[in-house]
């Protein structure tokens, strides 16, 4: 019936759990406010990677299991003055059957059914980030590491400046999420794929609502980058690692640990 097929679509969520409790969403917001320093930043990024805070600026719930595979690896990205925000490992998952009624969950996300469905979602492995333009990391060097991630063949990536400006290798909004549901199984492969999440999203308009004054002292840059492929597991967190030694980066803010 499509009409209950659009009810269930519809109940499809769209975007992060966002759910938090708010005492402890306002104490995020009064320490991210108060830090002096970029390094501070990031020492508060680390805790909550390491689960010591329960919300962050850039995420209101709980670090995820799904994320918990590249926790070493952002933050090692941390030392070299990345401040990871937000991530998504690759995702190729079977379709899968929701039954009537069963709240199935579904990675970060909840479905509620009125009908029975399948289910099937892709995912693209994307990394955002914030990199300051401050006298720890040589100009040259910044300016190296964003020419090679545009250049990068695997990627698409955008990189967003203070002034609101901003360099892409994107001809469009890249979707990093899609999914389909459908009544049947056979069903399920007739159906077009919907976008759930894309590439870019604008940082600045949370942080100047978080009024995150390091984040603005220091001049930081926005980077997006997504695997140009559903096909194939790119390794971001490596691939940023890489490009950040080859373009003369160094962990000059390995101090923050």
């Amino acid at each position: 019936d499509r009409r209950d097929l659009n009810r269930v679509r519809n109940y499809t969520p769209t975007g992060r759990v966002n759910k938090v409790n708010m005492a402890t969403g306002q104490q995020a917001k009064e320490e991210w406010g108060a830090l002096e320093s970029y390094h501070d930043a990031l020492r508060l990024s680390r805790l909550f990677l390491n689960g010591k805070r329960q919300c962050s600026i850039y995420e209101a719930s709980p670090a995820t299991s799904s994320l918990s595979s590249l926790f070493p690896g952002l933050l090692h990205l941390h030392a070299y003055g990345l401040l990871i925000y937000e991530a998504q490992p690759y995702g190729k998952e079977e379709p899968q059957f929701i039954p009537y009624k069963e709240e199935m969950r579904l990675s970060i996300y909840t479905v509620f059914s009125d009908a029975d469905f399948w289910y099937e979602r892709y995912r693209r492995p994307y990394l955002c980030f914030l990199l300051p333009q401050s006298d720890y990391i040589p100009k040259k060097a910044l300016e190296t590491f964003c020419a090679s991630l545009l250049l990068h063949p695997t990627i698409v990536t955008i990189i967003h400046y203070p002034d609101k400006s901003f360099r892409t290798n994107m001809l469009k909004h890249h979707s990093v999420t899609v999914d389909r549901c459908a009544p049947s199984l056979d069903g399920l492969g007739q159906r077009f794929f919907e976008d759930l999440r894309e590439i870019p999203r604008d940082y600045y308009q949370v942080a100047e609502g978080w009024d995150i004054k390091v984040i603005k002292q220091t001049n930081c840059l926005n980077i997006e980058i997504a695997s140009r492929s559903f096909e194939e597991d790119v390794d971001l967190v490596k691939l940023v690692g890489e490009v950040a030694k080859a373009a003369g980066m160094e962990p000059c803010y390995a101090d923050a640990e």
